[in-house]
């Protein structure tokens, strides 16, 4: 069962949590300063791996936590859920000056987390642009 959206600015800022894309097939997770490198055979891997370790943090805590990544090509604020749910974050808004960049990356963000979020049999799809 997919997870009740809620309001994001309720959900708390702790623990932070970052990842970003440093290469065709690794990247990492940074959890209050403590990294995670991630690595997978291409890019959605990566992705998908990132968005799973994420989802893993959420389910220890039984609620959704705020997340940014990060790739070559801009950053996101993200809400991931315990059930592996991933939505836009609602309380931030996008930098300006990363637009543009955003919208080249955007879908393979979109891209893999829709094909996870499918495999967890969720048919609504998250839309960041």
């Amino acid at each position: 069962m997919k997870s009740a959206s809620v309001d994001h600015t309720k959900i708390p800022s702790f623990p932070k949590i970052t990842a970003r894309i440093t290469g065709c097939d690794q990247g990492e997770v940074t959890i209050n300063g403590i990294r995670y490198p991630v690595t997978g055979q291409d890019l959605a891997q990566v992705r998908a791996r990132i968005t799973e370790t994420i989802t893993a943090t959420a389910a220890k805590l039984g609620r959704p936590v705020h997340t940014t990544t990060a790739d070559i090509h801009g950053v996101w604020s993200l809400v991931v859920y315990p059930d592996g749910t991933v939505e836009e974050d609602t309380s931030t808004g996008p930098d300006p000056t990363v637009l543009q960049a955003r919208q080249r990356s955007a879908h393979l963000w979109e891209e893999a987390i829709n094909a996870d979020n499918r495999k967890r049999g969720y048919s609504s799809k998250i839309n960041l642009l």
